[in-house]
């Protein structure tokens, strides 16, 4: 059995493909190393997906695609607990930016940019990623993101910038408060969780003036920043993430808006994954 993962900020999608091509799906808590720091808790998380997916034993590949994978000290924690919980696998630890690559593009060249919790892009040729503008994290960067998005519209509530009806909307349904948010954002582990939670209230009020200038500044910010910055003749861009699932008319637009088109748009990269590293392919 092939096990494969897809591991971002909020959550891992796991499939288990058996040698004739059937496939059970998984999920479990993101593990992103840069965040969770106690490794007893990624130690029990990797070991509650080794019990629920049959026998590990069994498990002779795993392909390991992850959110804070880019170092060489990540992705040895990682492998490391990987083989400790299925001792028979041959393991490999990735960045989910080229998990990305190849469950859009396969071994197809292409411009590829992930758009969910977090953000980043690259150029994929020669199955390989050929340019990559580093990541700043959540803090500094993650343009176009949902936690991108949420830390800009918590600035205008913030900064009482939002239109009182659209203001009294956001804190009745995400049960919010001026002081409740400086607390979670300052005081409470991964705030960029917070930020990316308030993407349903983005979602539901896209169509808002307010709200829809806030989603198209992120969307520009992550074209400005990432794509512009490639050296290549790729205009077609294939992209990942539910914030690139659930906004694709807005993005296609700021997209040829600046002479690019969108191809590839997967709501969960896990699906393209399961069909590069299936035995029947």
């Amino acid at each position: 059995m092939i096990l494969v993962a897809d591991s971002g900020a909020t959550k891992t999608d796991w499939a288990a493909i058996a040698e004739n091509g059937t496939c059970t799906h998984l999920s479990s808590m993101g593990l992103n190393p840069n965040y969770i720091t106690d490794p007893t808790l990624l130690d029990s998380e990797i070991g509650n997906v080794a019990e629920n997916s049959g026998n590990a034993d069994t498990v002779r590949q795993i392909f390991f695609y992850g959110a804070g994978c880019s170092s060489d000290e990540n992705r040895e924690k990682i492998s490391h607990l990987l083989q400790k919980h299925f001792p028979n696998a041959k393991t490999e630890v990735h960045t989910d930016l080229l998990g990305a690559c190849r469950a859009v593009c396969g071994t197809s060249d292409g411009l590829v940019g992930i758009l969910g919790t977090g953000s980043n892009s690259c150029v994929y040729q020669n199955c390989r990623i050929s340019q990559n503008i580093p990541s700043a994290g959540y803090m500094l960067g993650d343009e176009g993101s949902g936690t991108y998005i949420g830390k800009q519209l918590v600035k205008q509530y913030l900064t009482e910038f939002l239109p009182k009806d659209l203001q009294q909307k956001f804190e009745e349904e995400c049960h919010v408060s001026r002081g409740g948010i400086m607390d979670t954002i300052y005081r409470q582990p991964c705030p960029n969780k917070f930020f990316a939670s308030l993407m349903p209230f983005v979602l539901n009020h896209r169509h808002e003036p307010f709200v829809r200038s806030i989603t198209d500044s992120c969307f520009d910010d992550f074209f400005q920043n990432q794509i512009l910055k490639y050296r290549t003749p790729l205009r077609q861009i294939h992209l990942v993430g539910s914030v690139a699932f659930l906004f694709g008319p807005d993005i296609l637009e700021m997209a040829m808006s600046y002479g690019y088109y969108i191809g590839s748009v997967l709501q969960a990269p896990i699906y393209g994954l399961e069909k590069y590293h299936s035995p029947k392919n």
